[in-house]
Protein backbone atom coordinates (compact mmCIF):
# COMPACT_ATOMS: atom_id res chain seq x y z
CA UNK A 1 0.00 0.00 0.00
CA UNK A 2 1.27 2.99 -0.93
CA UNK A 3 2.26 6.15 1.44
CA UNK A 4 -0.83 8.26 2.81
CA UNK A 5 0.37 11.37 1.11
CA UNK A 6 0.59 9.55 -2.28
CA UNK A 7 -2.68 9.86 -5.34
CA UNK A 8 -3.89 6.38 -5.75
CA UNK A 9 -3.73 5.64 -9.13
CA UNK A 10 -7.01 6.61 -10.97
CA UNK A 11 -8.20 3.45 -12.97
CA UNK A 12 -8.19 0.90 -9.65
CA UNK A 13 -9.38 -1.61 -11.99
CA UNK A 14 -6.78 -1.98 -14.50
CA UNK A 15 -3.47 -4.06 -13.98
CA UNK A 16 -0.67 -4.68 -16.39
CA UNK A 17 1.15 -7.89 -16.78
CA UNK A 18 4.29 -8.68 -19.17
CA UNK A 19 6.65 -11.17 -19.92
CA UNK A 20 9.80 -12.38 -22.02
CA UNK A 21 10.56 -15.83 -23.34
CA UNK A 22 13.52 -16.99 -25.01
CA UNK A 23 13.08 -18.61 -28.25
CA UNK A 24 15.65 -21.16 -28.18
CA UNK A 25 14.63 -22.59 -25.04
CA UNK A 26 11.05 -22.84 -26.62
CA UNK A 27 12.94 -24.33 -30.13
CA UNK A 28 14.01 -27.56 -28.20
CA UNK A 29 10.76 -28.40 -27.19
CA UNK A 30 9.39 -27.78 -30.65
CA UNK A 31 12.43 -29.71 -32.13
CA UNK A 32 11.32 -32.44 -30.73
CA UNK A 33 8.76 -35.04 -31.73
CA UNK A 34 8.17 -36.77 -27.86
CA UNK A 35 8.38 -33.16 -26.23
CA UNK A 36 6.05 -31.21 -28.49
CA UNK A 37 2.72 -32.75 -28.16
CA UNK A 38 2.64 -32.40 -24.56
CA UNK A 39 4.06 -28.77 -24.80
CA UNK A 40 1.17 -27.96 -26.74
CA UNK A 41 -1.34 -29.22 -24.88
CA UNK A 42 0.35 -27.54 -21.89
CA UNK A 43 0.45 -23.94 -23.71
CA UNK A 44 -2.44 -23.76 -26.10
CA UNK A 45 -6.27 -24.51 -25.83
CA UNK A 46 -7.65 -27.41 -27.97
CA UNK A 47 -8.74 -24.07 -30.47
CA UNK A 48 -5.53 -22.55 -30.51
CA UNK A 49 -3.69 -26.26 -31.12
CA UNK A 50 -5.89 -26.68 -33.87
CA UNK A 51 -5.04 -23.19 -35.40
CA UNK A 52 -1.39 -24.11 -35.09
CA UNK A 53 -1.26 -27.50 -36.38
CA UNK A 54 -2.81 -25.53 -39.86
CA UNK A 55 -0.49 -22.64 -39.42
CA UNK A 56 2.35 -25.40 -39.03
CA UNK A 57 1.88 -28.48 -40.78
CA UNK A 58 4.23 -30.87 -39.17
CA UNK A 59 4.54 -33.37 -41.43
CA UNK A 60 7.74 -31.62 -42.54
CA UNK A 61 10.77 -34.42 -42.69
CA UNK A 62 14.18 -34.57 -43.79
CA UNK A 63 15.07 -37.07 -46.51
CA UNK A 64 14.91 -40.32 -45.43
CA UNK A 65 12.12 -39.56 -42.98
CA UNK A 66 14.32 -38.62 -40.11
CA UNK A 67 13.53 -35.48 -37.82
CA UNK A 68 16.62 -32.84 -37.82
CA UNK A 69 17.55 -33.28 -33.72
CA UNK A 70 16.90 -29.73 -33.15
CA UNK A 71 20.77 -28.57 -33.35
CA UNK A 72 21.10 -26.59 -36.18
CA UNK A 73 18.33 -23.92 -34.51
CA UNK A 74 20.42 -24.22 -31.24
CA UNK A 75 23.48 -22.75 -32.17
CA UNK A 76 22.11 -19.09 -32.25
CA UNK A 77 20.81 -16.58 -34.62
CA UNK A 78 21.87 -16.90 -38.14
CA UNK A 79 21.81 -20.80 -37.62
CA UNK A 80 19.59 -21.53 -40.31
CA UNK A 81 22.11 -19.52 -42.71
CA UNK A 82 24.78 -21.25 -41.31
CA UNK A 83 23.32 -25.09 -41.77
CA UNK A 84 22.78 -24.35 -45.52
CA UNK A 85 26.52 -23.23 -45.56
CA UNK A 86 27.31 -26.10 -43.81
CA UNK A 87 25.70 -28.74 -46.75
CA UNK A 88 21.94 -29.02 -45.10
CA UNK A 89 20.39 -28.58 -48.62
CA UNK A 90 17.07 -26.83 -49.23
CA UNK A 91 15.57 -29.96 -48.83
CA UNK A 92 17.04 -31.17 -45.65
CA UNK A 93 18.30 -29.71 -42.29
CA UNK A 94 17.52 -25.97 -43.59
CA UNK A 95 13.29 -26.33 -43.97
CA UNK A 96 13.46 -28.26 -40.38
CA UNK A 97 15.26 -25.83 -38.95
CA UNK A 98 13.12 -22.94 -40.95
CA UNK A 99 9.92 -24.82 -39.69
CA UNK A 100 11.67 -25.27 -36.03
CA UNK A 101 12.18 -21.42 -36.17
CA UNK A 102 9.26 -20.29 -37.15
CA UNK A 103 6.65 -22.10 -34.65
CA UNK A 104 9.02 -21.63 -31.87
CA UNK A 105 8.66 -18.10 -32.32
CA UNK A 106 5.24 -18.01 -32.50
CA UNK A 107 5.06 -20.24 -29.65
CA UNK A 108 7.33 -18.42 -27.24
CA UNK A 109 4.83 -15.51 -28.51
CA UNK A 110 2.21 -17.41 -27.22
CA UNK A 111 4.22 -18.57 -23.68
CA UNK A 112 4.87 -14.56 -23.04
CA UNK A 113 1.29 -13.50 -23.63
CA UNK A 114 -0.91 -16.23 -21.62
CA UNK A 115 2.11 -15.45 -18.85
CA UNK A 116 1.52 -11.75 -19.54
CA UNK A 117 -2.37 -12.10 -18.93
CA UNK A 118 -1.76 -14.54 -15.53
CA UNK A 119 0.26 -11.33 -14.28
CA UNK A 120 -2.00 -8.89 -15.06
CA UNK A 121 -5.22 -10.65 -13.77
CA UNK A 122 -3.95 -11.13 -10.09
CA UNK A 123 -7.97 -10.94 -8.82
CA UNK A 124 -8.23 -14.51 -10.60
CA UNK A 125 -5.58 -17.59 -10.37
CA UNK A 126 -5.20 -18.52 -14.39
CA UNK A 127 -4.06 -21.38 -15.89
CA UNK A 128 -2.91 -21.63 -19.85
CA UNK A 129 -5.53 -23.47 -20.36
CA UNK A 130 -7.81 -20.74 -19.12
CA UNK A 131 -6.58 -17.69 -21.54
CA UNK A 132 -7.23 -17.96 -25.16
CA UNK A 133 -4.98 -15.95 -27.62
CA UNK A 134 -6.51 -14.61 -30.74
CA UNK A 135 -6.30 -12.76 -33.78
CA UNK A 136 -8.32 -9.75 -34.87
CA UNK A 137 -10.24 -10.73 -38.27
CA UNK A 138 -8.52 -9.90 -40.97
CA UNK A 139 -5.58 -7.90 -39.07
CA UNK A 140 -2.59 -9.12 -37.26
CA UNK A 141 -2.91 -7.30 -33.79
CA UNK A 142 -3.83 -10.17 -30.94
CA UNK A 143 -6.38 -9.82 -28.09
CA UNK A 144 -6.95 -12.15 -25.05
CA UNK A 145 -9.82 -14.18 -23.76
CA UNK A 146 -10.24 -15.10 -20.21
CA UNK A 147 -12.65 -18.13 -20.68
CA UNK A 148 -15.63 -18.56 -18.18
CA UNK A 149 -15.35 -21.41 -16.14
CA UNK A 150 -18.07 -23.02 -18.15
CA UNK A 151 -15.51 -22.39 -21.23
CA UNK A 152 -12.76 -24.37 -19.63
CA UNK A 153 -14.63 -27.16 -18.37
CA UNK A 154 -15.94 -27.42 -22.25
CA UNK A 155 -12.43 -27.62 -23.30
CA UNK A 156 -11.76 -30.72 -21.62
CA UNK A 157 -14.47 -32.55 -22.83
CA UNK A 158 -13.94 -35.09 -25.78
CA UNK A 159 -15.94 -33.65 -28.65
CA UNK A 160 -13.62 -30.80 -29.51
CA UNK A 161 -14.09 -30.79 -33.00
CA UNK A 162 -17.88 -28.55 -31.85
CA UNK A 163 -15.30 -26.27 -29.84
CA UNK A 164 -13.32 -25.68 -32.60
CA UNK A 165 -16.18 -24.00 -34.41
CA UNK A 166 -17.63 -21.99 -31.55
CA UNK A 167 -16.68 -18.43 -30.51
CA UNK A 168 -15.57 -18.66 -27.37
CA UNK A 169 -17.21 -16.70 -23.89
CA UNK A 170 -15.06 -14.85 -21.46
CA UNK A 171 -13.16 -11.53 -20.97
CA UNK A 172 -11.08 -9.46 -23.41
CA UNK A 173 -8.25 -8.30 -22.82
CA UNK A 174 -5.32 -6.28 -24.72
CA UNK A 175 -2.35 -7.89 -25.55
CA UNK A 176 0.45 -6.74 -27.75
CA UNK A 177 3.20 -9.17 -28.70
CA UNK A 178 6.62 -8.54 -29.77
CA UNK A 179 9.63 -10.65 -31.16
CA UNK A 180 13.73 -9.88 -31.08
CA UNK A 181 15.90 -12.17 -32.17
CA UNK A 182 16.04 -14.77 -29.33
CA UNK A 183 13.64 -12.89 -27.06
CA UNK A 184 9.52 -12.89 -27.56
CA UNK A 185 7.80 -10.36 -25.01
CA UNK A 186 4.32 -9.34 -24.37
CA UNK A 187 2.34 -6.99 -22.48
CA UNK A 188 -1.43 -7.45 -21.07
CA UNK A 189 -3.63 -4.27 -19.67
CA UNK A 190 -6.33 -6.54 -18.06
CA UNK A 191 -9.59 -4.97 -16.18
CA UNK A 192 -11.22 -6.78 -13.00
CA UNK A 193 -14.68 -6.85 -13.55
CA UNK A 194 -15.47 -7.20 -10.00
CA UNK A 195 -14.50 -4.04 -9.61
CA UNK A 196 -15.97 -2.40 -12.19
CA UNK A 197 -19.87 -3.57 -11.89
Amino acid sequence: MPPPLLRPFPFPTLSIGTDIAHVPRIARLVASPRTLPRFLRKVLTSREERDFHLRFPSKLRLRGGNHLSGDVLLRGPGAVDRAKSEGAGENGDGDYARWVERAAKFLAGRWAAKEAVVKACSWRRLMFDEVMVLKEDGGKRVYGVILDEREVRKNDESDTMRQWHEEPTGQVVQLSISHDGEYATAVCLAADESLAL
